[in-house]
């Protein structure tokens, strides 16, 4: 696009108020002293605020310090930016040393909300890159106590929460979650987060918290079909481990009613035959074990053919494969092949427990509706590319490299109606991002 002569004038005028600054260093310049120590908005402050001789012709001059200080933080800005990119682009090339050097410089010289992120950049590579779990954790406080309503604090309490279960601090991990929702009200996978927190208290052994938070969210009538499953079985497991057979009964009866295709169905009903063995219930428990049978073996009709799950084989809820070609402006198109989830148990399911994925294979979910729900990687082993697609078949999101085996939360910015899931690395090397357009046959 071309400048208009306006803008030109501006420009220039801002280049030579910086430089009239810069040259006045350690003496008294027009504009008053430019100190390199000093970041732009603080410099622009005070000179706003500085006591000002009468103008000589009369006229208000209020308005130029106004527009050069406007000047100089879109300035300090774009110079922000560039040096977050080069250390991304550091850690991108793996020299992790070279990348702190860089994330610590800004650090060292902003003062502005975004180098939040900045520290949030750090305490990621300490903990995924150089794997010091320590210096990671002590970054990721640091932006939830400078900045608890930044967006970067969001992932913060999320990496910490993360970070404590992972090194079985349970209390930790839920101090991290109820802060995330405290913090954040609106936030709108809040009833993943509370059952997050119920599980946490299940392995507490805290039965009393783990009913009140799993109760809390049946109660719920915007609760989704996925989250009500899983909040139904913990809760028959919170009183099952709390040797309340009789209590756990109706929980595992009411899953088994609702979600009878479930990849937890078999384990269910394997409970819920333990139950009546518990209680002196022979009979009963002896049907349930035949019942537990039929729910692997027997054949159900998924996309107009019979499917007959094999439980706990990862794949057993997976119907058929398409073709999925990514269109990506300067790039060839690419193809992927990728095996169909667009029903409740295979979106599920998902990638879960899968050992190996090929380079151009992938898996594609299929929604009935357009949602902003969020994906996790629970009992995925694999680092995967998250890309979330819209109605008009054009990539909303892309969440790379995802963390094995995380039940953090992982939320796309946009609403979605498709979802493919592809190795760690394949949006980066394919050129994949949001308008990316993407069709499946």
């Amino acid at each position: 696009m071309i400048m208009a002569k306006d803008d030109r004038s501006l420009r220039s005028l801002g280049r030579r108020t910086k430089d009239a600054m810069t040259e006045g260093r350690g003496t008294t310049a027009p504009f008053g002293r430019w100190d390199e120590g000093r970041n732009c908005s603080e410099w622009c402050c005070s000179f706003v605020l500085r006591p000002s001789s009468p103008p000589a012709n009369g006229r208000p001059s209020s308005l130029v310090p106004l527009l050069l200080c406007a000047l100089l933080l879109t300035a300090c800005a774009s110079r922000l930016e560039r040096a977050i990119a080069q250390g991304d682009a550091l850690r991108g090339t793996k020299d992790y040393s070279g990348a702190l050097h860089a994330y610590e410089q800004i650090v060292a010289e902003y003062h502005q909300p975004k180098v939040a992120e900045v520290f949030l950049r750090i305490g990621d590579l300490y903990a995924y890159n150089l794997k010091q779990t320590d210096q990671a954790v002590a970054y990721y406080r640091q932006v939830t106590t400078e900045w608890p309503w930044d967006p970067a604090a969001l992932t913060a309490y999320q990496r910490l929460a993360e970070s404590a279960e992972g090194s079985g601090d349970f209390t930790g991990s839920v101090e991290a979650l109820e802060m995330l929702l405290r913090y954040f009200p609106s936030y709108p996978d809040r009833d993943r987060v509370r059952h997050r927190i119920g599980t946490l208290y299940l392995k507490l052994k805290n039965y009393d918290q783990a009913k009140i938070e799993f109760a809390e969210l049946l109660r719920s009538k915007k609760l989704v079909p996925d989250v009500r499953a899983q909040v139904l079985f913990d809760l028959g497991e919170t009183y099952f481990l709390n040797r309340q057979p009789e209590a756990a009964m109706p929980y595992y009866e009411r899953f088994l009613e609702d979600f009878p295709l479930h990849p937890l169905a078999e384990r269910v009903v394997k409970q819920l035959s333990a139950c009546h063995e518990d209680l002196g219930q022979m009979g009963e428990s002896a049907a349930l074990g035949k019942r537990a049978t039929a729910v692997v073996a027997t054949p159900h009709v998924v996309n107009g053919r019979e499917e007959t799950p094999t439980a706990p084989d990862a794949e057993k809820n997976i119907s058929t494969t398409t073709s999925v070609t990514l269109i990506t402006n300067g790039k060839p198109p690419t193809t992927v092949t990728a095996e169909i989830a667009e029903t409740l148990a295979a979106r599920a399911q998902g990638l879960m427990f899968r050992e190996h994925l090929a380079g151009d294979h992938g898996m594609w979910f299929v929604f009935e509706n357009d949602t902003q729900d969020s994906f996790w990687m629970k009992n995925t082993v694999l680092s995967l590319d998250i890309i979330f697609v819209g109605a008009d078949h054009r990539v909303v999101d892309v969440i790379p490299n995802t963390t094995p085996r995380s039940e953090t939360p992982l939320q796309p910015r946009a609403k979605y109606r498709y979802v493919l899931e592809v190795n760690a690395g394949f949006a980066k090397e394919h050129g994949v991002g949001r308008g990316t357009v993407i069709n499946a046959k």
